[in-house]
């Protein structure tokens, strides 16, 4: 197959790129939380989470259901789905799979059965930047009323996208678009004796949020932190900290953080502060047109 054939196929999948006017419904219809349902949109930002955890869409309370357990994400005309947990769609286990409706996903005790349902079409934005990063496809369109809300708030954003996506061309153009432009922007690779300052009280070292004041404070690739310095960090985040004279933290990963948690290189508390702030950019490859 040529290249052209695999983007076509990919264009197929995807629904030629134009916004199918339908949603995907899930109701939980066995186990104790029978009887919730949630919709995901055609122009809903992904990942959206299923589990016990406090940042989930879809929190369940089943025990044997982990604390992040399945990611959905819309993609045209289908519905992937992402299991951290053992999961069956319909009788087959699956750690990967993409849905149309009508199937029933397990995890734990509990039963989901997935929907379709039509919805009104959604003017999209007519956009074609935000800030500095550019792009008029479908993808980065869907993205840009939250990309407005987190650059209008002031808690910490978690930025999810593969190498070249354009995650570093985004944190700044948060930054820019955001109260805080005008502001130091200061980015910091990985240096933890930046990140927090110290050294001898003879040759003390600022640390970044010393640097940015009020301004932003950028990680470009959050997994290079040691777990301790993750620790440190996580106190940064919580809302009191956002107060006047404090310096706004974005963090960027190109990992798949969940798993990063299970296999213990990411704090989970730390994931959890980040998670309700959280954008994941479309590859490249997927941003039709």
């Amino acid at each position: 197959m040529s290249l052209h054939d695999d983007a076509q196929a990919l264009r197929d999948d995807l629904g030629g790129g134009e916004s199918p006017e339908r949603a995907f419904v899930l109701e939980v219809t066995r186990g104790k939380d029978s009887g919730r349902t949630v919709a995901i949109g055609p122009t809903s930002p992904g990942p959206f989470l299923v589990g016990t955890g406090p940042t989930c869409h879809l929190r369940l309370t089943d025990p044997r259901v982990a604390r992040r357990h399945l990611a959905l994400t819309h993609l045209g005309s289908r519905l992937k789905v992402v299991a951290f947990g053992g999961t069956r769609v319909g009788s087959v286990a699956v750690e990967s799979a993409f849905v149309d409706g009508g199937e029933v996903l397990t995890l734990g005790e509990s039963r989901l059965m997935v929907g379709t349902a039509p919805v009104p079409t959604e003017r999209l934005s007519t956009k074609t930047s935000f800030g500095a990063l550019l792009g008029a496809s479908l993808e980065l369109k869907k993205l840009h009323p939250l990309l407005a809300r987190l650059a209008a708030g002031d808690g910490p954003v978690l930025i999810e996208g593969e190498p070249g996506s354009g995650k570093s061309t985004l944190a700044a153009a948060l930054h820019e678009q955001g109260p805080r432009r005008g502001r130091p922007f200061v980015r910091v690779d990985g240096d933890e004796a930046r990140l927090f300052g110290g050294g001898p009280p003879t040759r003390p070292v600022l640390s970044v949020f010393d640097v940015a004041a009020e301004g932003t404070v950028y990680v470009p690739e959050l997994t290079t932190l040691s777990l301790s310095a993750q620790a440190q960090l996580l106190p940064l985040l919580a809302p009191a900290s956002h107060a006047k004279g404090s310096a706004r933290v974005l963090v960027a990963t190109s990992k798949d953080v969940e798993r990063e948690v299970a296999e213990g290189r990411l704090n989970d508390a730390l994931l959890d502060a980040l998670a309700p702030h959280r954008v994941e950019l479309p590859p490249l490859r997927a941003r039709h047109g």
